[in-house]
């Protein structure tokens, strides 16, 4: 095969729009695969939420978390009875012994100072209230408050049935059974000063066929459902003060909470066969006043997605919260009922915070690893794939997950050693770990996550780090890989190389500067006699070099003159990206706009590690976030570069023959024009996809002629948003040549 071409790119598109007009795009570095979440209760603007099924801890929005202290073992999937009240968090275990009997244990917390509580009790659980919780003793029903001053609520009811309560203090709902079957009813009660209300009447001829569920007091009404497992479809009721009940015809799914405004049903189904939680949340709805529909969450968040990781609701005061998982991309969080039928994060999980190891940024997409600093050796090592979303002027404003997932499948750990490094040119990623003192390289392409290629590679020593994905060649440790290949065309035998497609640059411990480029048959070529002494950089045909008295000159191939800029003697990397040229130094990131001759180095807000993908820089913030923002200069349109071809010199008649390439920017269209003697016989038009050309010409003519045997020209060229397409010598135009040969094996 020959490869052609030249140039590395890992570009963004954004509009050119003012500086100060750039809006941040933060994450966190969170661990969240080692850190489970649930929102445990509200009380006056307060979340208690449980983590790792251990730890409490207390916050609120826009507060930073409080670990309130250790808690023993509660399962909130089989018990979701917690209350947060007065600075105290309860919950209850179920006991049931070996003859079956239940016992009820009964937890407190105090957030404040982290004493823990605890009860036993013959009763069964049934509720908490204000003063202290229900219990049922057979077919009795009693509150049982502070200092002995018990009193029975309800009796009578069939005491081996289901019984369901909510209090608040002066007023008790409850569900039971009166009876036994076919004649038995299930009847919905109040209990108040006013004395016992029957509210509603199902009949319960079977014993499973219908119940009350969801009961909900609020200042103004009460509120449940019901549910006939005879019907798809639950129903919901309220019923305010002085009026009659009033069904809510449009509601869908089990109440689950209320307010005197609005109410909120979750629809779930059970989860068979699938492990983890027993039921999954399908829906979550709104409504109120006559008006119902589905919740509707912010940005880019799947709303047919399963929600598998509710936690609550609870209301506080007229506001209702509820807490999502991490099944979500960058959602999970505390939540807020908002008008509008609109739900708004309110608070983050207090996730672990891990380290940020790498990250790579190409067109759109943002690949980046952690570490959890929580577990010893590197399979903590996390890595995440985003997209970033920008609006109509380009500027970044939110990350979404990549198709539909969080962590890429298969991409978790290259061979044995997990991802401490990575590189991306458009879809294409290279990963490294370690393994037993080795490096382990692969290759990978996104959407998918697959991996297609791997290998190992000398010992994984500091001498040899540099990794660059450019088009659809991979540099790694001073070996260059062409495509689908596992043998190096190449080895500079230093970390100090750079590579733009097939080209490569690198300075030699003699402090010569040298370049080569594969997809020529001559070698190596002398491009600085000596002098330099560390990093080197190229991009398209500009490249750069620091000399021993701590300078950077940056030169062209194909132009007379070098720009000389000082640095510093410890400079750490040193990368060209279109007409930006970047530099660290001990802990600080430089940037210098090479559009302006006048032009003075600045230092970023952000640093390592980073990387610049045309007008936006990612980086990590001082507070050790993640961080997508615009350049604080503008470098004006850069049109778009050929990084590199992919063709064979030759090909069978009637076989097909295919021309491979990548570009800098996404082009609106390309262009493959086959040409015999001088004229035109065919044209290939497309739209490429991200950052690959790939065209296919059938050996045929446009009127559907095969191709004479001889030499044909082809010509490539394309369009973008920012110009035409051009080569790294300047030309708009590439060419090449293929033989028609009248027999011989396909490449």
């Amino acid at each position: 095969m020959r490869f052609r071409g030249l140039l590395l790119v890992v570009l963004l598109v954004a509009l050119a729009v003012p500086a100060s007009a750039a809006a941040d795009v933060n994450v966190a570095p969170q661990v969240p695969e080692v850190v489970r979440t649930r929102l445990l209760g509200v009380s006056q603007g307060q979340f208690v939420v449980l983590r790792d099924e251990r730890t409490v801890l207390v916050g609120g929005a826009g507060q930073s978390w409080r670990e309130a202290g250790p808690a023993k073992p509660l399962d909130t999937d089989v018990v979701p009875a917690t209350d947060v009240r007065n600075g105290q968090l309860r919950w209850v275990e179920q006991i049931r012994g070996w003859n079956g009997a239940e016992r009820s244990v009964l937890h407190t917390f105090d957030l404040g100072s982290g004493a823990a509580g605890e009860l036993s009790s013959d009763e069964v659980f049934v509720a908490w209230t204000p003063q202290g919780w229900l219990g049922r003793d057979g077919g009795v029903l009693r509150e049982h408050r502070a200092g002995g001053d018990d009193r029975v609520v309800l009796s009578g009811f069939d005491s081996e049935a289901l019984v369901r309560a909510v209090s608040d203090g002066p007023r008790t709902l409850v569900s039971a059974t009166w009876g036994k079957q076919p004649d038995a009813v299930r009847r919905l009660v109040l209990v108040s000063d006013r004395g016992t209300e029957v509210v509603q009447e199902l009949p319960d001829t079977d014993g499973v066929g219908a119940a009350f569920g969801g009961l909900v007091l609020t200042p103004d009404s009460i509120a449940w459902s019901t549910h006939n497992r005879y019907v798809e479809k639950d129903r919901v009721f309220r019923r305010r003060t002085g009026l009659p009940i009033e069904e809510q015809p449009e509601a869908s799914g089990f109440l689950s909470a209320a307010t005197d405004d609005r109410m909120l049903t979750v629809s779930s189904y059970l989860r068979k066969w699938m492990g983890g939680p027993p039921y999954v949340v399908s829906q979550v709805s709104v409504g109120g006043q006559g008006s119902w529909g589905r919740l509707q969450f912010p940005g880019r968040m799947p709303t047919d997605d399963p929600l598998s990781d509710l936690s609550g609701p609870f209301v506080d005061g007229q506001d209702i919260y509820f807490g999502l998982g991490g099944d979500l991309v960058d959602r999970a969080g505390v939540y807020r009922v908002t008008e509008g039928r609109r739900a708004e994060r309110v608070a983050d999980w207090p996730a672990r915070r891990g380290t940020f190891t790498d990250l790579a940024l190409s067109n759109g997409l943002l690949l980046y690893t952690v570490r959890d600093p929580n577990v010893a050796g590197d399979e903590k090592t996390l890595i995440k794939a985003r997209k970033v979303l920008r609006d109509s002027s380009g500027t970044p404003g939110d990350l979404a997950g990549l198709w539909g997932f969080d962590d890429p499948p298969g991409l978790t750990r290259p061979a044995s050693g997990a991802p401490d490094s990575v590189a991306a040119f458009g879809t294409n990623f290279l990963l490294r770990g370690t393994s037993e003192g080795r490096s382990v390289y692969r290759r990978a392409y996104l959407p998918f996550g697959a991996l297609y290629q791997s290998f190992v590679q000398g010992s994984a020593s500091a001498n040899y780090t540099s990794m660059k994905a450019s088009g659809a060649f991979n540099l790694t440790q001073g070996r260059l890989y062409a495509p689908d290949t596992t043998q190096p065309l190449f080895f500079t035998k230093t970390r100090h190389t750079d590579l733009f497609g097939s080209r490569l640059v690198w300075a030699t411990p003699a402090g010569a500067v040298m370049t080569r480029d594969a997809s020529s048959e001559n070698g190596s070529q002398r491009l600085v006699e000596s002098g330099a002494a560390g990093p080197v950089a190229i991009w398209g045909s500009r490249y750069a070099w620091l000399d021993r008295s701590g300078t950077i000159s940056v030169a062209d191939l194909f132009v007379q003159g070098v720009r000389r800029i000082p640095a510093a003697t410890e400079v750490h990397d040193l990368r060209l990206n279109e007409d930006t040229l970047s530099w660290s130094s001990g802990e600080k990131v430089y940037l210098l706009n090479l559009s302006e001759p006048q032009a003075e180095p600045e230092i970023s807000e952000l640093g390592h590690p980073y990387e610049i993908d045309g007008n936006l820089i990612a980086g990590v913030t001082a507070a050790g976030d993640l961080s997508v923002r615009r350049l604080p200069f503008d470098t004006g349109r850069d049109r778009p570069l050929l990084v590199e071809t992919t063709t064979s010199p030759s090909v069978p008649g009637g076989a097909d023959w295919m021309l491979r390439g990548s570009v800098t920017k996404p082009l609106s269209q390309a262009r493959l024009r086959i040409r015999f003697r001088g004229k035109t016989i065919r044209t290939i038009a497309q739209r490429p996809d991200g950052l690959e050309v790939a065209f296919r010409w059938d050996g045929r003519s446009g009127s559907g002629r095969a191709a004479r045997r001889g030499e044909y020209q082809w010509v490539l060229d394309g369009d973008s948003a920012d110009g035409k397409l051009r080569s790294v010598e300047g030309r708009e135009r590439v060419t090449g040549v293929v033989k028609v040969t009248a027999s011989g094996a396909r490449r």
